[in-house]
């Protein structure tokens, strides 16, 4: 009963050993996977695997991918006329839905026009008191103009007749006053007549002469100087009236425009349809706290854009480019067009126009933006103004081009190596490139098709096992702050100095995935 009793307990304790053993075996498999994966050890320090990737050869294409707004390249555009008149806006009373389908003059929106109401009540009582004004100087105007006339006509020929009629009346008592003086004289000869009378009738003779002259004096004054005096006095008159007239006239017209004005203002506040279509608002949700939006109550500058109306026959895209790739993109270039809302259609387009000044900075952001425009080829109803759009460039296009990843590259002093796999192990190998994308690079000379070559140069270059590289260490030591001249010291042999300089050439890289970088190339 003993021995029966404990051959299960070595049966379960055999058990247990194969299960320890197989866990061991497992725990083996790992490491040594793990050993291939990551690396062997050099030294106690970890040598990564290489990540190889086989040179093809195919169509190159370099592309800019930005995203964009849809809208109709031929929009009219239905604004805001009122005048602001040092006011924050004019509020949005009444408006129709976006989206409604309008005929020529059918009703579009109200704007509030109460102030413009006051204005012109009061303005009318201002054009109404200069218009009283005005009406006042022509009268004034007038009577001026009749004064000359009635002087030229009456007063001044009732004048000259009487000084004329003065003068005949001096003159016939100068006649009469000298025959009596003559009388008197003859009578004194003769004894009938006194001395003192004698004197008396000369006295006589000589006041009438001296009247005859101040007659004749009246009215040489009053044709020679009276008459000139008030002629010039009078059309003074007449031009002061009249310039009077011509101010308040102007005046008067000056209100009533400013009358009109309002009025039209007054009438601008009712917006209609200019022509058939369908109405999207002109709303902007991009300008941070500036965003625009169009709905009742908000606050409309004077010539804001408050609706499209849009042609759906031709439509673009409305796109931005970023200051790193501006410099790829030029009018004429062709762009596959993808809408979010159609993910499965894809339209094609060409650039149109790209702005050389960048676009207003929001205050969150440094980075400088482009505005470009991508017109979208042939007639899609499905298409509608602001679906999000994403505009693919096609910067260009080479057929038959031999590529690599382009951070299978690496560069030192203007020369590039990869580092090609060959039955010996990795090697450098020196390149010259072409263009270049974010993604992959032209190989003109260096590689062939098939070939091999590591993705991850820069963590397997200062590891590798390659003793005609070993000194460029000490090489790429001194080149970043050691002492000068130590790089000749190190090397010496011609040989080993060229494989350092290869080596100081890989190690210290500058990436090639930047299009711009390229460019020139």
């Amino acid at each position: 009963m003993a021995s029966s009793q404990s051959r299960p307990g070595s049966q379960s304790r055999g058990r247990l050993a194969k299960r320890a053993f197989a866990l061991l075996m497992v725990v083996g498999l790992v490491g040594a996977g793990s050993w291939y994966a990551f690396g062997r050890t050099k030294g106690g320090s970890t040598i990564p695997s290489a990540l190889l990737h086989k040179v093809t050869r195919g169509e190159f294409s370099q592309e800019v991918v930005e995203r964009g707004e849809l809208s109709s390249s031929k929009n009219t555009e239905v604004r805001c006329d009122v005048k602001s008149r040092n006011t924050t806006g004019t509020a949005i009373l009444q408006i129709v839905p976006e989206g409604t389908i309008v005929r020529k003059g059918d009703f579009l929106a109200r704007l509030d026009s109460s102030t413009l109401e006051t204005e012109k009540i009061q303005q009318q009582i201002v054009a109404n008191t200069s218009k009283a004004v005005m009406i006042q100087s022509q009268n004034v105007h007038d009577l001026a103009v009749i004064a000359r006339k009635q002087y030229l006509d009456g007063d001044y020929r009732a004048l000259e007749e009487t000084a004329q009629s003065a003068i005949f009346v001096a003159e016939e008592t100068v006649r009469r006053s000298e025959q009596v003086h003559d009388f008197s004289k003859r009578m004194r000869s003769r004894g009938y007549t006194s001395a003192i009378q004698v004197e008396a009738d000369r006295y006589s003779h000589e006041k009438a002469k001296m009247d005859l002259r101040v007659a004749n004096t009246t009215l040489e004054v009053l044709q020679n100087y009276t008459k000139t005096k008030t002629l010039k006095q009078l059309e003074n008159d007449i031009k002061t009236a009249d310039a009077k007239f011509q101010a308040d006239q102007s005046t008067h017209e000056l209100d009533q425009s400013k009358l009109r004005d309002i009025e039209a203002q007054i009438a601008n506040c009712e917006i209609v349809a200019p022509q058939d279509g369908q109405i999207v608002y002109a709303n902007r949700r991009d300008r941070g706290d500036d965003d625009v939006v169009i709905e009742e109550g908000a606050l409309l500058r004077e010539r804001q854009v408050i609706f499209f109306m849009p042609d759906p026959t031709t439509m673009q895209v409305d796109a931005k480019i970023n200051e790193a790739r501006v410099g790829l993109v030029a009018v004429g270039q062709e762009v596959t067009v993808g809408v979010d809302a159609l993910p499965d259609r894809t339209f094609r387009g060409r650039v149109i126009k790209v702005n050389e000044f960048p676009e207003p900075q929001r205050w969150s952001s440094n980075a400088k933006e482009y505005a470009a425009t991508v017109e979208v080829v042939g007639t899609h109803p499905e298409l509608r103004p602001g679906l999000t759009a994403q505009v693919k460039i096609h910067v260009e296009r080479q057929p038959n081009m031999v590529q690599v990843p382009v951070q299978s590259v690496v560069e030192r002093n203007g020369r590039r190596f990869c580092l090609k796999h060959t039955p010996a192990g990795l090697v450098p190998q020196e390149v010259a490139i072409g263009s270049a994308s974010d993604k992959f690079v032209v190989i003109t000379d260096g590689l062939s098709e098939n070939e091999l070559v590591a993705v991850n140069p820069r963590q397997l270059l200062p590891d590798m096992d390659l003793p005609e590289l070993r000194d460029d260490r000490l090489l790429a030591s001194n080149d970043k702050g050691g002492q000068p001249g130590g790089a000749d010291k190190v090397v010496s042999d011609p040989a080993a100095k060229k494989a350092a300089e290869d080596k100081a050439a890989a190690e210290t890289v500058t990436a090639t995935n930047k299009p711009e970088a390229n460019a020139g190339q």
